[in-house]
C-alpha cells in the first residue's frame, strides 16, 4: 500500500516501520482495500467547495509537492479561503517524521487572520 500507492521508497518505509504508530497501522491494513474503493466515490463540486466558509490549510510535503500541488492550486482557485504550505524535506509522512514541523506549521495556521481580516475561529 505504501509503496505502490503512496509511493514510498524504502528509506521512508524503513522510517515508517520504526515508529510508535507502526503496529496500529499493520491493525488497520484489513480496512484499507475498502477505503481504496470508496475514496473515488467521494465527489465534491464546485459548489460544495464554495459553500465553505472556514479557513482552510492544505498540506504538502516538499518530497510530494511536484504530484500535489497543482491539485492543491485548483482547490485554492475554487475555495474561499483555502492556502498552501510545505513542509520542506518531508513527504507523505511529516506526522511521523517531522510532527513537531507539522504541529506548528498547523499552529500558525490557526493563529494567523485569514485573508477576509478575521481573526480565526
Amino acid at each position: 500500500m505504501f509503496r505502490e500507492v503512496v509511493g514510498l521508497d524504502e528509506p521512508q518505509l524503513e522510517d515508517m516501520r520504526a515508529q510508535p504508530s507502526w503496529s496500529a497501522r499493520l491493525a488497520a491494513a484489513p480496512t484499507l482495500p475498502r477505503e481504496l474503493r470508496t475514496e473515488p466515490t467521494i465527489q465534491l463540486s464546485v459548489a460544495d467547495l464554495t459553500s465553505i466558509r472556514v479557513p482552510v490549510l492544505l498540506v504538502i510535503g516538499e518530497q510530494n509537492k511536484s504530484a500535489l500541488r497543482p491539485g492543491a492550486d485548483e482547490l485554492c482557485s475554487i475555495m474561499l479561503d483555502a492556502r498552501v504550505a510545505i513542509l520542506p524535506g518531508q513527504g507523505h509522512m511529516a506526522f511521523d517524521t517531522a510532527p513537531d514541523l507539522l504541529a506548528s506549521t498547523i499552529s500558525e495556521f490557526l493563529t494567523a487572520t485569514p485573508r477576509g481580516g478575521r481573526a480565526a475561529e
